[in-house]
């Protein structure tokens, strides 16, 4: 694959990622069903958090780590797509906390 072909994938991907969760209609950005999508997401990959997981021994449970930071790579490329700081997501959640999402 040469370089050219490979910078039409990248575009691609992300007007797609563009077109599913943004809206012109939308002031802010996101639809509203792109940001219960990515408060969701921010939910179940606790990016935020140690991806660490430790066993009954208290040594590092290396499965169980590594699935915890697969899904925060998960989160974090999805928000790379979307181009959202962390300004951004927690913006996202307190709207959704406030009307009830």
């Amino acid at each position: 694959m040469n370089l050219s072909t490979l910078i039409d994938i990248i575009k691609r991907k992300k007007r797609a990622y563009s077109a599913v969760f943004f809206c012109e209609k939308v002031a802010d950005g996101l639809t509203e069903d792109g940001a219960v999508v990515v408060a969701d997401f921010m939910e179940f990959c606790e990016p935020y958090s140690t991806s660490q997981v430790l066993d009954k021994a208290g040594q590092t449970d290396i499965y169980g780590t590594g699935v915890k930071e697969g899904k925060r790579l998960a989160f974090l490329h999805l928000t790379k797509q979307l181009n959202l700081e962390d300004a951004d997501i927690i913006q996202i959640t307190n709207k959704l906390q406030n009307i009830g999402g």
